[in-house]
C-alpha cells in the first residue's frame, strides 16, 4: 500500500479564542453512603449551572473502577456515557440557561465503589463558521468523546442549498481527522486525511445546519480549521476520456494539485472510473450526493494508476477527484468513465 506523503497547508484568517472556565475539579470516594443509581450501586451528584450558549465538558477518572458520567435536567437522566480503562469523557450544550447535576457512578455493578477524579470545565460555544472564515481550535482532554473513543471539537456550519465549502483542518503536532454532520443523520468523512492535515468537501441539497468536528486519536494540541470554496468540477459523460495534467495552477485546497470532474447518473447505473499516468502515482477520488466518500490508490502493486467503481444508489451527480500521491505529483494523465454492464 502506498503511503501519503505530508502536506503542509497555508491557512490565513482570524484565531478565534475560545473562553473556558473550571467549575469543578474534585477527588472524592464513590461509596455506599452515595445516592442509589439503579440496580448497579450509587451516584455522586454535582450540581452546574451552565450558561446559554456554553457547553461543559466532563472527564472522571478511576484507578478503581470504569466511570459513568450521567447528565440530569429537572430530575430526569438526560444521557450518560461509560468509559473505558479507568476513563470517562462527555459533554453537555445548554441553548439557554439552565441547571444540570452531573453524576458520577460506577460502569458495572461488580465495582460499585472506589475512589475518582473529576474535572468539569464550561466553554464558550464558538460563533457559527462562515464561507471563508479560518478559525483556530484546540483538541483538549476536557473535549468530547465521540462514540469510537476519539476526543472531537465541534464548530457549526450555515450553508444554503448548492452551496459548495471544503473544510480543511491542518496542525502541527497531531494528525488531525475533519468530519462532518448533516441534518439528515448522515456523515461526511474526509476526502483526504494524512499526517498534519484533513479535508472534507459538503455541498447539501438543502438549506442545513452543519455541525463540523476536528478529532484526534487521543492527541491534543492547536488546530487550523478554514472553509473554503473548492473550484467547479468539470462537467463529464458517462463513456468520455479526458487528457489532463496536475500542476501549480489547480485546485490547491488540500495542499497539493487535484483536478476534479464531476457526471450524472440514475439509480441503478453503473460506471467504472479509471485514471492511468506515467508520470505521478495517482490518487482518484469520488463523492456523492449524500457525501459518501470513496478512494483509490492502487489498481494493482506493480503500476500507477487507478479505479474505482460505482452504482448510483438515487439519481444525482458524482464528483470525481483527481490528485497525485503526495505534495510533489504533477504530470499529464489519463481519466476515463465507462458504462458497467448489468
Amino acid at each position: 500500500m502506498k503511503r501519503m506523503g505530508v502536506v503542509c497547508i497555508l491557512l490565513f484568517g482570524v484565531v478565534l479564542s475560545v473562553m473556558s472556565q473550571e467549575l469543578v475539579r474534585d477527588s472524592a470516594t464513590l461509596s455506599a453512603s452515595d445516592e442509589l443509581y439503579g440496580d448497579r450501586g450509587r451516584i455522586h451528584w454535582y450540581p452546574v449551572d451552565v450558561k446559554a450558549n456554553t457547553r461543559i465538558a466532563v472527564r472522571a477518572v478511576s484507578v478503581d473502577f470504569v466511570p459513568e458520567i450521567v447528565f440530569s435536567r429537572k430530575g430526569e437522566d438526560d444521557g450518560s456515557r461509560q468509559g473505558a480503562s479507568g476513563s470517562a469523557g462527555a459533554s453537555f450544550t445548554a441553548d439557554a440557561d439552565t441547571s444540570v447535576r452531573v453524576g458520577i457512578a460506577s460502569a458495572s455493578a461488580d465495582i460499585p465503589f472506589g475512589s475518582y477524579t473529576i474535572r468539569i470545565v464550561s466553554h464558550s460555544v464558538p460563533a457559527a463558521l462562515a464561507i471563508g472564515a479560518t478559525r483556530s481550535g484546540e483538541i483538549a482532554y476536557d473535549d468530547e468523546v465521540g462514540s469510537d473513543g476519539t476526543l472531537v471539537d465541534w464548530w457549526s456550519l450555515n450553508l444554503k442549498a448548492g452551496e459548495r465549502a471544503a473544510v480543511v483542518a491542518q496542525a502541527s503536532g497531531f494528525s488531525p481527522y475533519v468530519v462532518a454532520e448533516m441534518p439528515d443523520g448522515t456523515t461526511v468523512v474526509p476526502e483526504q486525511s494524512a499526517d498534519g492535515y484533513s479535508v472534507a468537501r459538503i455541498a447539501p441539497s438543502s438549506d442545513a445546519a452543519v455541525k463540523v468536528g476536528v478529532s484526534s486519536q487521543n492527541e491534543t494540541g492547536v488546530y487550523h480549521l478554514s472553509i473554503l470554496v473548492p473550484p467547479e468540477p468539470e462537467a463529464m459523460r458517462t463513456g468520455d476520456t479526458v487528457d489532463g495534467r496536475l500542476d501549480d495552477q489547480d485546485d490547491m485546497l488540500s495542499g497539493q494539485p487535484a483536478q476534479a470532474y464531476r457526471i450524472m447518473g440514475t439509480t441503478g447505473e453503473s460506471v467504472r472510473i479509471d485514471l492511468k499516468s506515467d508520470e505521478f502515482d495517482t490518487v482518484l477520488a469520488v463523492q456523492d450526493a449524500a457525501g459518501r466518500v470513496d478512494t483509490n490508490d492502487d489498481v494493482s502493486e506493480d503500476d500507477l494508476n487507478s479505479q474505482l467503481d460505482y452504482l448510483f444508489s438515487a439519481d444525482g451527480p458524482l464528483d470525481i477527484r483527481v490528485y497525485g500521491i503526495d505534495a510533489e505529483s504533477r504530470g499529464a494523465f489519463t481519466l476515463s468513465v465507462s458504462a458497467l454492464e448489468e
